[in-house]
């Protein structure tokens, strides 16, 4: 069986490719600055611009920056290749209010949260919260 992992190449990222090596014959450890996806027609991963080799698993791991196309990777491999992290939930991890609004729905308890469309609904909801508060923007880390 043959897996590989997309990534930046970090140190946790070489773990990963570690630990996947005493499960698969082969492993590749594939830098996600190299790779691309084709939407034209029929959806294709490719690497250094070569269509990317079937296997069997894909572990896909990048900082936010990759977010699309981490999820157009898993898109593309979904039904072809495992992949432990779903299309989804790439868009979902790096994006604090869908984050908030998955977790409510799966009623994991998170700390009292407050959503506002303008500044001046903001300045509204500070006037009714308890300090200190964190403030966070919507994005970004």
């Amino acid at each position: 069986m043959k897996a590989a992992i997309i990534s930046q190449k970090s140190i946790s990222s070489q773990w990963i490719a570690d630990s996947l090596r005493k499960y698969f014959e082969s492993v590749d450890d594939l830098d996600i600055r190299d790779v691309e996806v084709n939407t034209t027609g029929k959806l294709d991963v490719l690497y250094n611009g070569e269509k990317l080799s079937d296997y069997d698993c894909v572990y896909i791991k990048g900082s936010y920056r990759y977010r699309p196309i981490m999820r157009a990777i898993a898109t593309a491999l979904y039904g072809k290749a495992y992949t432990p992290i779903t299309p989804g939930a790439f868009t979902t991890a790096n994006d604090k209010i869908l984050t908030q609004l998955e977790l409510q729905k799966n009623k994991i308890a998170m700390p009292k949260t407050y959503l506002a469309s303008t500044a001046e609904a903001a300045k509204r909801v500070l006037e009714k919260v308890n300090y200190p508060i964190i403030m966070k923007f919507p994005s970004g880390t």
